[in-house]
């Protein structure tokens, strides 16, 4: 009887390692994936930065060329 709960505590623990394993594998893969998202993220935002900048530039260019369009006509 005794080797029973032996074997029956034995067969456990190894499912709980296998467990931890599969658990600690799991989390090695999110993390990873969570810092290239991370990395997407700034990607993302530094190129939108970039085109809030150009936005800006063409803005300013268009509203000069009304400008000079505006006294060319009054």
């Amino acid at each position: 009887m005794e080797w029973k709960l032996f074997d029956l505590l034995e067969e456990k623990i190894e499912k709980i390692l296998v467990q931890v394993q599969t658990l600690s594998r799991e989390n090695k893969e999110l993390k990873q994936k969570l810092t290239e998202q991370a990395r997407f993220v700034e990607q993302t935002r530094e190129r939108m930065d970039g085109l809030e900048e150009e936005k800006t530039v063409i803005q300013n260019k268009v509203d000069d060329l009304l400008k000079k369009i505006s006294q060319v006509i009054d």
